[in-house]
């Protein structure tokens, strides 16, 4: 979609939209108002569109044009009917285009990246498995000045990630492990934020395999790599200064007279054993790895997981929240803030050093023992 602001109207729009609002309005109120006035010029088929928005000042225009843009997304790539896309062309009538059009550009690369992280996220499994993800990545990343690192399946080995390749073995696909580096801070951060995200390209539930019900939605269980990678994304698009490593930890789980069994005992690359209670519990097996491998090789001042883990997260909190566990309460009151600001949710949950806890943990088929 092309997305441009003037101070004046433009001609031969087929449809013209006037915004009533004020200079207090917040970001989330004017993204909410964008991606309403989109749906109601996609229900009319209107292909290019005028938006007066002259009472908002710079910023609220620019949020209400990214909550329009965020709206637009669909996935057609496999439908022989097409969905209706909405409008091709919009422009936003601001009293201030030029600070408008600078105050959207972070957010349409943002926005662009969490397109190409939802691309991803909507492929099949029979497209995207742990190889073609690499390849995927690569292809997008590096021309935008990110390091990507692919470390196939025996070199994994070599460094000792037995619960990454415990997880992937009963796949033709072997598990992959990829490394982005993004560095805006040419070499004066020394210590990196890392973002680390579950990969499972497909999760079948392994021996233990899942009920039939909904598993057609596992292809989606590489949402947490899918977001790492959209997140370096993001900030590379935008010359962030930041230095952030992401690690997406990719494998297929598949029940296979190679997988992994419940009851076998392998070793993690932190030389911690692991009792396979339930093959279905293989994201905390291939984060494990990831985890040490992230604080092993590049000392990060702090680690983020972003995964698909549990059903249990909406089972406890429903669709509309995040499950958060931090051991940082300054961390946890940054991401909340930023969660509130975004429009998204997210709710903490109980992380203690309790003996209590550490007995669960412990006796939790498929945790570190």
């Amino acid at each position: 979609m092309k997305v441009s602001f003037e101070n004046a109207g433009a001609d031969k729009a087929d449809a013209t939209v006037s915004l009533t609002g004020n200079q207090n309005q917040n970001a989330k109120t004017s993204r909410v108002l964008g991606a309403k006035v989109f749906n109601a010029l996609k229900a009319r088929g209107v292909k290019n569109a005028v938006v007066a928005a002259d009472k908002l000042d710079a910023a609220n225009a620019a949020h209400l044009a990214d909550g329009f843009l965020r709206e637009s997304y669909t996935f057609n790539k496999y439908k022989t009917t097409k969905q209706a896309q909405g409008p091709e062309t919009v422009t936003f009538v601001t009293a201030a285009p030029k600070e408008a059009a600078a105050a959207f550009e972070s957010l349409r690369t943002t926005a662009e990246s969490a397109f190409w992280a939802s691309d991803l996220i909507n492929e099949p499994a029979n497209v995207i498995n742990p190889e073609t993800y690499a390849e995927r990545v690569k292809a997008e990343l590096e021309p935008l000045g990110i390091k990507v690192r692919i470390i196939e399946a025996d070199e994994m080995k070599k460094l000792g990630m037995g619960a990454a390749c415990a997880v992937g073995q009963g796949s033709k696909t072997p598990p992959r492990m990829i490394v982005l580096e993004y560095d805006g801070t040419n070499g004066a951060q020394k210590q990196p934020l890392a973002l680390v995200g579950k990969g499972i390209t497909f999760d079948s539930g392994g021996i233990s395999i899942k009920p039939g019900a909904n598993m057609g939605n596992m292809s989606m269980d590489m949402s947490g790599a899918a977001a790492v990678g959209g997140a370096v994304r993001a900030l590379a698009a935008r010359s962030a200064k930041a230095h952030v490593v992401g690690i997406m930890a990719m494998a297929e789980n598949m029940p296979d007279q190679n997988s992994v069994r419940p009851g076998d005992i392998i070793t993690s690359m932190s030389g911690k054993t692991i009792y396979v209670g339930n093959t279905d519990a293989e994201g905390r097996l291939v984060l494990s790895d990831a985890m040490t491998y992230v604080q092993k090789n590049y000392d990060p001042h702090t680690v983020v997981d972003i995964a698909t883990l549990t059903g249990s997260a909406s089972a406890a909190l429903g669709t509309e929240f995040a499950a958060a566990f931090s051991n940082d309460d300054r961390l946890f009151d940054k991401f909340n803030k930023a969660a509130n600001a975004s429009g998204e949710k997210i709710w903490r949950m109980p992380l203690t050093e309790s003996t209590a806890f550490k007995k669960a943990v412990e006796s939790v088929s498929g945790m570190l023992t």
